[in-house]
């Protein structure tokens, strides 16, 4: 690895192991501290977070790992996209609802009944159909399944029935 940093270039550490730090001593810097600490820049290419726009229920920043395929384009590494500071927002229902509890990956067990005005986060999404939320009282994640057939959020349904009929508080931007 070359550090171009400066006026001439130079070798760096391997950055791609996580464990070191570069540090180079600056005689002409005016403060106390002449030290110029540069931090780990993780460059892991099998494991690269990629950020992007969600809007299902709501608009929110999320994000996924991805590695680089043989042919240099990213490959996903797991199947969910996580919502950025989730706990930011949370949805209420409108009304009782029986849905699918899930475990961390995904795997059924069994029902939840949520009451009206439950509060719930977004916490993960595969970007089409699944939502995991996540109970605000308990933890415990809860999943929902939209019919995505709309082009925009104000068509989407769920068992038949428009979402804004059962989730209040969806801030969509745009």
């Amino acid at each position: 690895m070359t550090d171009l940093n400066g006026k001439e270039p130079k070798d760096a550490p391997d950055l791609n192991t996580g464990a070191s730090v570069y540090s180079e001593y600056d005689p002409n810097e005016e403060t106390d501290d002449s030290w110029t600490t540069l931090e780990d820049a993780f460059t892991d290419p099998n494991s690269v977070r990629l950020t992007e726009r969600g809007e299902r229920l709501s608009t929110y920043s999320m994000f996924k790992t991805f590695r680089i395929g043989a042919n240099g384009a990213p490959e996903s590494n797991e199947p969910y996209y996580y919502v950025i500071n989730y706990k930011e927002r949370s949805l209420k229902m409108k009304e009782d609802y029986t849905a699918e509890e899930v475990d961390f990956d995904g795997k059924s067990l069994g029902t939840i009944d949520l009451k009206e005005g439950d509060e719930l986060y977004i916490f993960r999404t595969n970007n089409e159909d699944i939502i995991d939320l996540e109970q605000k009282d308990d933890g415990r994640l809860v999943r929902i399944t939209l019919d995505m057939t709309a082009d925009t959020w104000v068509g989407v349904t769920m068992d038949g029935r428009p979402v804004d009929e059962l989730f209040d508080d969806m801030l969509f931007a745009g």
